[in-house]
C-alpha cells in the first residue's frame, strides 16, 4: 500500500446538496465486467496514523458482497473494525449485515 500526502474534503454548503464520497466495484475493466458476488468486496476505507516507524491501521470499515447481484439482489454487509487501548491490531465492533440489522461483535474472522 503506498502512503502519499493526500486529503480528501467534502464541503456542501447548499442547504438542498449532500456532500458524498461514492465507491464503485465492478470485476472486470471498464468497458465490461461481471456482477459483485458472493464474499466480493465492494469497499474498504483504512484509517491510519503513524506510530513512529510505520502507518498502523487504527480502524478499518469495510463493505462485502453476500449474494451475486442482479436486478433485485443487491445484499451486502457492512463491518466496523477498530484497535482497542493497548491493542496492536484491529478487531471487528459492529456489523451491518444484509438482513438490514446491526450488533456488536467480539470477533468473526
Amino acid at each position: 500500500m503506498k502512503h502519499t500526502q493526500t486529503s480528501l474534503y467534502i464541503d456542501a454548503n447548499n442547504a438542498g446538496d449532500n456532500g458524498q464520497a461514492l465507491y464503485f466495484r465492478k470485476k472486470g475493466n471498464a468497458g465490461g465486467g461481471t456482477a459483485v458476488r458472493q464474499s466480493g468486496y465492494m469497499a474498504n476505507m483504512y484509517f491510519q496514523g503513524w506510530d513512529g516507524s510505520q502507518y498502523a491501521v487504527g480502524a478499518l470499515i469495510d463493505v462485502m458482497g453476500e449474494e451475486l447481484w442482479d436486478g433485485t439482489h443487491r445484499g451486502c454487509t457492512m463491518r466496523f473494525y477498530n484497535a482497542g487501548l493497548g491493542q496492536s491490531s484491529v478487531r471487528a465492533g459492529l456489523k451491518g449485515s444484509h438482513f438490514g440489522r446491526f450488533w456488536c461483535c467480539q470477533s468473526w474472522r
